[in-house]
């Protein structure tokens, strides 16, 4: 089995794994953002839901790929150091400082649908919040980062920036606008970010913040 799966062509490993690991939430996403599925509020569930799919998700394609020779330093997981927290903490500033300018010349129509929360948050509990904001960022920045950069960054630097932003906006599609003025930026910055320094650190730590940050309102 060891031998079958080392054998698999590339493309075909990356079909499996980006399938496997966002598959469901772009199909998801895309139907809510035409209307043919209603979004679901947030509640304990979901985030039991969310964060046991991720989980369960980590363990086999991180089997797969350790099985092909993938390391965490090939996927931009080395050594933390200091720097990376500064780093963090400069991106979770960009992620709300773009936003912020760019709301107030937005229509006033879009402005308002913009403002409005995609879906109801009913109270969360803090652990569920906790391992959310940690499980969460390290199985979205693996895959659609230190990943994608990994498998195309010997084909075309600018594809795998591209395709990265692509791949963050497709999964988020269901906040309607919100999809673009919130999730777009933090997609340029983070894919650029990695590719002038390719440590996957600071996006790790700077998007457990801003799930946190999100979250920890609904804390009860």
């Amino acid at each position: 089995m060891k031998r079958f799966i080392a054998a698999l062509p590339m493309q075909v490993e990356m079909a499996i794994v980006l399938l496997a690991a966002f598959g469901m939430f772009v199909g998801t996403s895309v139907l809510i953002a035409t209307g043919v599925a209603d979004v679901t509020p947030m509640d304990n569930a979901r985030l039991m839901g969310l964060l046991t799919y991720e989980t369960i998700v980590l363990v086999i394609l991180g089997s797969l790929l350790w099985t092909r020779g993938w390391t965490l330093e090939r996927l931009g997981i080395g050594t933390p150091v200091l720097q990376d927290v500064i780093d963090a903490a400069g991106l979770v500033v960009v992620a709300y400082l773009i936003p912020a300018c760019i709301v107030p010349f937005l229509p006033a129509d879009l402005r308002a649908s913009v403002s409005v929360a995609p879906f109801a948050v009913l109270p969360l509990s803090l652990p569920l919040v906790a391992a959310t904001s940690l499980v969460n960022p390290l199985f979205e920045e693996v895959f659609v980062v230190g990943y994608i950069f990994a498998a195309l960054r010997g084909v075309n630097i600018a594809w795998a920036i591209n395709f990265s932003i692509a791949l963050r906006i497709a999964y988020h599609l269901y906040q309607g606008p919100a999809s673009v003025v919130f999730i777009l930026p933090v997609a340029v910055v983070f894919s650029w970010w990695y590719s002038t320094r390719p440590s996957l650190w600071p996006l790790l730590i700077a998007h457990a913040a801003l799930d946190f940050l999100a979250l920890a309102p609904h804390i009860g």
